[in-house]
């Protein structure tokens, strides 16, 4: 039986309130609570961005220090979960698979982090894995401090990321968003991504399907996503 943590849960209704509204955030607490078993519908926008190699990266927030975490960072992993929901089990087993966080502090506080995963990831919205190419990278998740979203944080931090994965020989970043979240899809646009479907995900206690509409002209192949148990 799984442990039912109440801080994180909490924690993470007053992210979605905060970022996604009331009418998101109850419409999440009815399915994933009272209809999970029974039934989902969810529309989610998949994104990419192609990498063109490692260069100069030039910061809005150069007072800022930016550094990559690791597993033994326990206080910048506690301020994590605070800020967006993700529990620190889960970023460590995403950093001991491969993955890459990179955080921006002011005054040894946590502004701000860009999270990606590599190889198999769990699509949480869309109850559902991908397995990515060796080349690719999945952006998990980026959260910034509402007092400082209008600073540039969220660009300067994806601009590192973007870098680094480049030096490693990544070629790509994929991504998503819901529907509801219209500043990332804003973001996501000026940092130069490119929306190429839109996955629906349809289940009726025990059947499932994944319903894709292609939405970027030069997309050859769909997200290949293998739905799991509930």
């Amino acid at each position: 039986m799984k442990r039912f943590n109440v801080s994180v849960h909490l924690t993470k209704v007053s992210v979605s309130l905060r970022d996604l509204g009331l009418r998101h955030t109850l419409k999440r607490i009815t399915e994933d609570i009272l209809f999970r078993k029974l039934f989902l519908f969810r529309n989610y926008f998949i994104v990419e961005k192609q990498l063109d190699g490692a260069g100069q990266v030039e910061l809005r927030n150069p007072q800022l220090d930016f550094k990559f975490i690791h597993a033994d960072d326990s206080e910048i992993l506690k301020q994590i979960q605070l800020l967006s929901g993700l529990t620190r089990g889960l970023v460590l087993k995403l950093l001991n698979n491969g993955g890459e966080c990179v955080v921006a502090i002011d005054n040894g506080n946590m502004v701000g982090f860009n999270l990606v995963s590599t190889g198999q990831v769990y699509l949480r919205y869309l109850c559902g894995h991908v397995s990515l190419s060796n080349k690719q990278a999945w952006s998990e998740q980026t959260a910034i401090k509402p007092s400082y979203r209008r600073t540039g944080v969220s660009s300067d931090l994806r601009h590192i990321m973007f870098d680094h994965l480049a030096r490693k020989g990544y070629s790509q970043v994929i991504g998503g968003y819901v529907p509801a979240n219209k500043n990332a899809a804003l973001v996501d646009k000026k940092l130069g991504y490119v929306v190429r479907e839109k996955v629906t995900l349809y289940k009726v206690l025990w059947w499932r399907k994944y319903l894709v509409k292609r939405l970027s002209p030069t997309l050859t192949e769909p997200l290949p996503i293998a739905s799991v148990k509930f």
